[in-house]
């Protein structure tokens, strides 16, 4: 490594022994404290805040995890608290983080225009959620790892609902179809396949 700057107290930047820029920013004691860019050696970089030499506090997070880039709170060098991970897809996740992952409450916008807002489990629809789709349609109930699982209910747009069994996103048994014109009736399903009406 290779210093210029004020390296035990003020501004200063550090390098790799390849001469590659490692960090340029604010030092305290030896240490990465206050605000600063950090440059990942793989590529990814940090601009934020620095605590004891980790990344501490608001920060974008740029190529990091298979996103464009991350917006919010960091701990430990980690994205955790409240954030918004901007993915290069489009796509875009809003919620809490922990230890890099989303996890707990959070809001998840499709490119397509679909959107989920629930539960989260490291990165996945995990607990009870609301999928809502583009067309109008929307399912709310249990996920497991993205998919629709034990129990749920699929409103139809015009009105129409579902309710029943699922397994890793597939309807299975029984469920009760209610109509807008206020009949209903029992449906079977077997490995997402629709068998028999119930009566």
């Amino acid at each position: 490594m290779k210093f210029e700057g004020e390296y035990l107290n003020g501004k200063g930047k550090e390098y790799y022994d390849y001469s590659k820029l490692l960090f340029e920013g604010e030092w305290e004691n030896n240490k990465k404290d206050g605000y600063g860019i950090f440059y990942y050696e793989d590529g990814p970089r940090y601009e934020g805040e620095f605590k004891n030499d980790k990344e501490y506090g608001y920060g974008i997070k740029y190529g990091h995890r298979w996103s464009n880039f991350y917006e919010g709170e960091h701990n430990n060098s980690f994205r955790e608290g409240y954030g918004i991970n901007f993915m290069s897809n489009g796509d875009k996740l809003e919620g809490e983080f922990k230890k890099d992952y989303a996890n707990g409450y959070g809001v998840y916008y499709f490119s397509n225009g679909n959107k989920y807002e629930g539960q989260f489990k490291e990165d996945t629809f995990y607990g009870y959620g609301v999928l809502y789709f583009s067309k109008g349609d929307k399912y709310e109930g249990e996920f497991t790892n993205d998919k629709k699982d034990v129990y749920g209910v699929y409103h139809f747009l015009n009105g129409d609902r579902y309710e029943g069994k699922f397994i890793n996103g597939k309807n299975v048994g029984y469920g009760i179809f209610y109509s807008t014109l206020g009949f209903k009736y029992k449906k079977y399903y077997k490995n997402d396949l629709f068998e028999k009406f119930v009566w």
